[in-house]
């Protein structure tokens, strides 16, 4: 390789590996921190609010797949009432990718109802960020629970997307 190539090459490659370390703006860190409460404090409305409709959508399309291989069998009632879900099958197949997000969590919080009490206490703190090649962002959030002997903390991270209304998760990236 000229001397030549080899410069070009190398200049090349620094701004790709320079925004690969670039911190997401502070309005992608701040959905995910919005996103992550309100899942966490039970404001389900909000935080389907904040997720892309692509991934609501699959969100959906999943469900949708798990429900098909059960759905006229005796099985259905169970696999309804295992997910806290008491309506038609009919009138959850109607139902929008956001209305059904929205009825999945809902649902899950109450099965769950020590689990998500316990949630509700929950810190979330932005403890880093990083934009992707390809202008996604990646958060990384801490969640702190208080606990009777101190609190324990753990980490996740939210895989971000920039549509026209603003930041929205798209996935979980941990």
């Amino acid at each position: 390789m000229s001397k030549l190539a080899a410069i070009l090459l190398a200049a090349l490659c620094i701004p790709f590996a320079a925004l690969a370390q670039v911190k997401a703006p502070a309005d992608a860190e701040l959905a995910a921190r919005n996103y992550m409460s309100a899942f966490l404090t039970g404001d389900v409305q909000a935080a389907a609010n904040l997720m892309d409709t692509d991934a609501l959508a699959k969100l959906r399309e999943v469900f949708m797949a798990e429900l098909a291989k059960v759905e006229g069998t005796e099985k259905e009632k169970g696999f309804l009432a295992y997910q806290g879900i008491a309506r038609p099958t009919g009138d959850i197949k109607a139902m929008t990718p956001f209305a059904l997000y929205v009825m999945i969590v809902e649902s899950n919080h109450r099965l769950n109802r020590e689990a998500f009490e316990a949630m509700k206490a929950t810190k979330v703190e932005v403890i880093g960020s990083a934009l992707t090649p390809g202008g996604a962002a990646t958060v990384r959030l801490r969640l702190t629970k208080p606990s009777g002997t101190g609190a324990s903390s753990e980490e996740t991270a939210l895989s971000m997307r920039l549509v026209p209304s603003g930041w929205k998760v798209v996935s979980s990236a941990s």
